[in-house]
């Protein structure tokens, strides 16, 4: 835990260079147009309130939204839009270690599944 944006920031990794992506309904730029890198952070607010907007202004080139269909929806569940961020990040990077295939379900055990 950290007392603020700036101590977090301090913290992460040399590694990370400080690359902390905001992610705000508010942003202009989509979260697909940034080319992640290992190491990258990406920072989301609060479902009701969401970042506050000196944190997207401190660094507007870092700022970043989902697009949504319509703008009568406020916001994604903070777990889908991490989900989504996410997941864009570990396709960009090639699913770096990704974890094997589950096996295949003996035949048995499906039908058995379905019976209940």
């Amino acid at each position: 835990e950290h007392d603020g944006l700036d101590a977090f920031t301090r913290a992460l990794p040399a590694a990370s260079a400080g690359r902390v992506f905001a992610f705000s309904a508010r942003a202009d730029r989509l979260y697909t147009e940034v080319d992640y890198r290992a190491g990258d952070c990406l920072l989301f607010g609060n479902e009701e309130e969401g970042l506050p907007q000196d944190v997207l202004d401190g660094a507007p080139e870092r700022a970043v939204r989902i697009p949504q269909r319509s703008t009568k929806v406020r916001s994604l569940n903070l777990a889908n839009a991490a989900s989504i961020g996410a997941y864009e990040v570990l396709r960009q990077l090639g699913f770096p270690d990704p974890a094997p295939a589950r096996p295949r379900l003996d035949e048995s055990v499906h039908e058995s599944s379905h019976a209940r």
